[in-house]
């Protein structure tokens, strides 16, 4: 089906000096029409016309927005950068080539000694020569939508360059191989429609990999190689397997998986001593492998929005952690071991189904932030009163009856969420309310004492 893209809704972002704006692309000419239409209405109606004809409007508008198939970038100069035929280019350091129809770069580029970034923004750029190595201090290169045709992007032995972005609306335009840039550090292709990446193989050099926002179902790369790699970025793709490669990368700190297919992760991983962010938000893991706790530098862990039901003790070994996020699960109890994670200060484990946590008095000293609202607790776990240190506190949406003064008695406490839990005597928690915001505590109750006694 022939689909169609509206010019009217746009959305402008900034993401390292990146300047873009997002049109919804629809499945008929007819219901972009129709959304156009609607936009203009709702934005001359808004404050003026009678609720039930907005709303009706808004509900037509939302209805619209379920036949979005996708979305297309179109980019635009970037503020910072100065257009590469202006006559202060000769003294930039960050240069645009934009509305320019040419195939090959402007002669004039190789004059700008002083360039050390190069945007090209909606070109038709072929190739980017090794002549550009004339530009000795050129470190960076944005390509951005550059439409090569039916063939991707050539690259001239570019020894250089350091850092290339590249985004694209079509995978043909983007290079097969980065061989020829083989000392670059830094390469961003995020959201280029790419199912495979380019090759990689000669750039040993990378310290740095975003393959973010694409069509990725496997990942895998020769660890041995790079040994350099410090960050892999593979957020938002449609990944379910990891390859074995992944777990020889000797300087890996870094790997960041959220928003994949992942329903398991290879026994290998283990392997990554010198991990300390995982983020796993959003896929699909029912469990860890046992390998998995031998991840002793670990800083940072994201499981938020999985299927686990359960925890090993063996997470005691992860003595680094310093923020868990297990919220979105569907576990019914938290080891104990939790508790003597000396380093935690945050943790996350709201909207699961716990009734009750048993950590022992003095556990988790450090810890500032605790999140376990929308479970199932009727009264708070034991623990919770020995955070000296405790900022935020959240027990919102859980079958709580109660809240024991002892709350008042936290020095530091900042902000704190009681909301939607069946008290026996509202009167008292007013009473807790009203001495904890006259101690400038930011607090969620759901009710004032005002409308206990209207009741």
């Amino acid at each position: 089906m022939k689909k169609y893209m509206l010019c009217a809704f746009l959305l402008m972002l900034g993401n390292n000096a990146i300047s873009q704006t997002i049109y919804p692309i629809f499945k008929s000419k007819n219901d972009s029409a129709l959304y156009y239409t609607l936009q203009n209405e709702l934005f001359n109606r808004t404050g003026s016309s009678p609720v039930v004809e907005r709303d009706s409007l808004f509900q037509l508008y939302d209805r619209l927005k379920e036949s979005i198939v996708g979305y297309k970038t179109i980019y635009s100069k970037s503020d910072e950068a100065i257009s590469y035929d202006a006559e202060q280019a000769r003294n930039a350091s960050f240069v645009s080539i934009h509305t320019y129809k040419g195939k090959k770069l402007p002669k004039s580029i190789y004059k700008l000694s002083k360039v050390d970034t190069i945007e090209l923004v909606e070109t038709n750029i072929k190739r980017l020569p090794a002549r550009l190595n004339k530009l000795k201090n050129l470190k960076t290169i944005y390509v951005l939508n550059n439409n090569t045709g039916t063939k991707s992007l050539q690259l001239g032995k570019l020894t250089h360059v350091k850092k290339l972005i590249i985004r694209s609306n079509d995978n043909v335009w983007v290079p097969s191989s980065f061989a020829s840039i083989k000392n670059v550090e830094h390469i961003d292709v995020k959201n280029c429609r790419l199912e495979k990446l380019p090759d990689l193989s000669r750039n040993t050099q990378l310290t740095t990999l975003i393959a973010k926002e694409n069509n990725l179902t496997y990942f895998d790369i020769d660890g041995s190689r790079f040994t350099k790699l410090v960050e892999i970025n593979l957020q938002k793709n449609k990944i379910d397997k990891i390859g074995e490669g992944v777990a020889q990368l000797p300087s890996l700190k870094k790997l960041q998986l959220h928003y994949n297919a992942l329903s398991y992760l290879p026994e290998s991983i283990g392997n990554i001593q010198t991990l300390e962010e995982l983020g796993l938000y959003q896929n699909k893991l029912s469990e860890l492998p046992q390998s998995f706790y031998q991840l002793k530098n670990l800083r940072l862990l994201d499981l938020y929005y999985n299927k686990l039901k359960r925890l090993d003790e063996g997470i005691l070994t992860l003595q680094k952690l310093e923020v868990l996020y297990l919220s979105h699960n569907q576990l019914i109890a938290v080891p104990e071991s939790v508790g003597q994670l000396k380093n935690l200060t945050e943790l996350y484990l709201h909207n699961n189904k716990l009734t009750n946590i048993s950590f022992s008095s003095g556990s988790l000293s450090q810890l500032k932030v605790l999140r376990i609202n929308n479970n199932n607790f009727t009264e708070l776990p034991e623990f919770i009163w020995h955070l000296n240190q405790l900022e935020y506190l959240d027990v919102s949406v859980n079958n709580l009856i109660d809240i024991p003064l002892a709350i008042g008695e936290f020095q530091k406490l900042q902000i704190f969420v009681l909301n939607n839990n069946p008290y026996e005597d509202k009167n008292k928690i007013a009473d807790i309310v009203e001495k904890l915001q006259n101690k400038n505590v930011n607090v969620q109750a759901g009710f004032t004492r005002v409308q206990i006694n209207n009741d």
